[in-house]
């Protein structure tokens, strides 16, 4: 089931306007400034990472590092399952189908039911990370602090 009702303001805004509840934004965390964002540094791939691992992790993330706010420091271990079942994917994705067993009925190969759950759990990481374009439609992405003409006027006062 989808989510229901008009998107949340940040806390910023709701807390301006005085109408500020806790139990209506649970995320201090995002909210916060403390979150340290993937930004103008490629993080380098694990080294245990195999090749394919190695380039989801490298396409992916010069990718979402264009955008400020997409993927944070802390996101970087669910990612590593994100890139290394890639990786099993597609090693699993040309493995037989079928095979017939002593008595000639046809079964599916134990591969294929691996490929096909490391195919679901893609797929749901995915869409965790808003890579699929139903779910990049609620993700929301932290706004970088600039200073503000105004700030740096009250500085040289």
């Amino acid at each position: 089931m989808g989510k229901r009702g008009p998107n949340k303001l940040p806390v910023a805004v709701v807390k301006a306007k005085g109408t500020y509840r806790p139990s209506s934004h649970p995320d201090e965390m995002l909210e916060s400034e403390a979150l340290e964002f993937i930004y103008q540094k490629l993080p380098e791939a694990p080294k245990s990472f195999p090749p394919l691992a190695v380039k989801c992790w490298n396409a992916q993330l010069a990718q979402a590092m264009q955008l400020y706010g997409y993927i944070s420091f802390l996101d970087l271990k669910v990612f590593e399952e994100y890139c290394l079942t890639y990786a099993l994917m597609k090693t699993l994705e040309d493995a037989d189908m079928h095979y017939e067993d002593a008595n000639g009925v046809r079964r599916i190969t134990p591969e294929f039911k691996e490929y096909k759950e490391a195919k679901r759990d893609f797929l749901a990481l995915s869409r965790e990370f808003g890579f699929t374009p139903s779910s990049r439609t609620s993700i929301k992405l932290q706004q970088k602090k600039t200073a503000e003409k105004f700030d740096e006027w009250d500085e040289n006062i």
